[in-house]
């Protein structure tokens, strides 16, 4: 619904208002009969708030055929673009133990125990910029058995490759702190960060340019979550973000976007 300035419903701003922007920004350009100096390619993913584990290889396949990106996500608040981003990392942590009577716990291994164990150790480790988050956890069968079985789903954000190097090769190094216990551990989704290159800055010179011509200032910035411009930006192609409207309450009953963006 309509109120006043702003657009609200479920998904309005994320993203399908971008949608409805790239739709009708070829149907002006056909309308008034303007002809693109290169051809554009529109790639639609279905797939992206789940990481896009999917699609990677196509935005892959896309993006080296293109001499820059421009992805539609929502801008920052006040229309800045985005020229980094996060990557993401979604662990999944397994621990397995011994059961035994809840009476005589000497002769198991509490799975449970040893999860928290290495949780606290994984949360406590310094590298630089690097936020985790325990998001899923789950073990055990019943109260008075000792837990067998354990796991975590670990959500690990990043603003550099070598941030996320670091933290798999400490995961690889992961060894039982609990006596007869064992650990796995697996890599269910990833997604590279957007990092801020000389690329895509001169890009941004340049649509600055265009924005300057049209009586616009156009401000750049960075954004903790992920997005499809990531897996372009980390094969060196130009990527610009953000180009979307401006807006408020993303994934969040109150989602909206501001109609003048």
């Amino acid at each position: 619904y309509v109120s006043e300035n702003k657009v609200f419903g479920p998904g309005v701003l994320d993203m399908k208002a971008s949608l409805v922007m790239a739709i009708y920004s070829f149907k002006a350009l056909k309308e008034l009969n303007i002809q693109p100096k290169k051809k554009i390619a529109i790639f639609i993913n279905s797939a992206e708030e789940i990481g896009s584990d999917t699609s990677h290889d196509t935005i892959r396949d896309l993006s080296r055929k293109s001499d820059y990106v421009l992805c539609l996500e929502p801008s920052l608040p006040g229309g800045a673009l985005k020229i980094q981003r996060k990557g993401r990392l979604v662990i999944r942590l397994e621990v397995k133990g011994k059961a035994a009577h809840a009476g005589t716990p000497e002769k198991g291994t509490n799975a449970i125990d040893e999860l928290m164990l290495q949780l606290d150790r994984i949360q406590k480790l310094e590298i630089k910029d690097t936020t985790i988050n325990t998001g899923m956890i789950g073990g055990g069968e019943k109260p008075n058995i000792v837990a067998e079985k354990a796991w975590a789903i670990l959500d690990i954000r990043f603003w550099e490759k070598i941030q996320k190097q670091k933290l798999v090769t400490y995961m690889k190094q992961l060894k039982p702190i609990l006596k007869g216990a064992k650990i796995n551990f697996s890599i269910e989704s990833s997604t590279p960060p957007m990092e801020k290159t000389e690329a895509s800055t001169d890009l941004l010179s340049e649509v600055r340019k265009i924005a300057s011509s049209l009586d616009m200032k156009l401000d750049a910035g960075k954004a903790g979550g992920g997005s499809d411009a990531s897996i372009a930006s980390s094969l060196g192609i130009p990527t610009l973000d953000g180009l979307g409207p401006d807006g408020e309450g993303i994934h969040a009953e109150n989602e909206h976007l501001i109609l003048s963006s």
